[in-house]
């Protein structure tokens, strides 16, 4: 952990009025087992999916969409140090080169749209019933105060050669969540809060 925020403020991105409030830095999650590196608690639940507990990238592009005024940003950061005017222009062509990627990887996704439209087998870690289950025990819970809050989670899965940035993008589409994300390039985790469920 000391090293990560040794590294975040290293890397400590400039807040400007035209840009996004995130511009840079580091993304990524903190998993719910790392309370087990700071507490002596019992380990009941069997690791599935051997995701580990931290997992962060620290980021220098980025490509960020606006949803209210329903515009792209691109950001390239540059280091403050060295040559300032041959970093800036670097980043100025970086900005162009992601501007055609972006461009190319649009018709590319047009075309994953229509090759994979088949139906998918979809998995789940529990059924209904088992979940319905699980609701009726924290609504129990929290009846005999013992706790006030609970967030239910249930794990689906599918086998798909879609990529993940399409499958994020597919889930966002028809209500877009501030708290979604996709995070690359191994883990391919894609998450959402519950507010989408209601």
């Amino acid at each position: 952990m000391e090293e990560l925020e040794r590294l975040v403020t290293k890397y400590r991105a400039p807040k400007l009025p035209s840009i996004p409030s995130f511009n840079g830095g580091a993304v990524g999650f903190f998993a719910y087992d790392i309370i087990r590196q700071y507490e002596n608690l019992p380990n009941v639940n069997r690791d599935e999916l051997g995701i580990t507990d931290m997992h962060f990238m620290l980021t220098d592009e980025i490509i960020a969409f606006d949803h209210k005024r329903q515009k792209i940003v691109i950001i390239v950061n540059i280091h403050a140090e060295g040559d300032i005017e041959l970093q800036y222009k670097k980043a100025s062509n970086r900005i162009l080169d992601i501007e055609r990627e972006m461009s190319d990887l649009s018709k590319l996704m047009e075309k994953e749209k229509r090759e994979y439209r088949g139906t998918s087998k979809v998995c789940s870690n529990m059924t209904k019933e088992e979940f319905c289950k699980n609701v009726e025990k924290a609504k129990e819970y929290i009846k005999n105060g013992d706790i006030f809050q609970v967030v239910l989670s249930q794990r689906f899965s599918v086998e798909t050669s879609v990529s993940p940035f399409s499958v994020y993008r597919a889930l966002n589409a028809p209500k877009p969540s501030r708290i979604r994300n996709t995070i690359p390039p191994r883990i391919r985790t894609h998450s959402q809060g519950h507010d989408n469920y209601r």
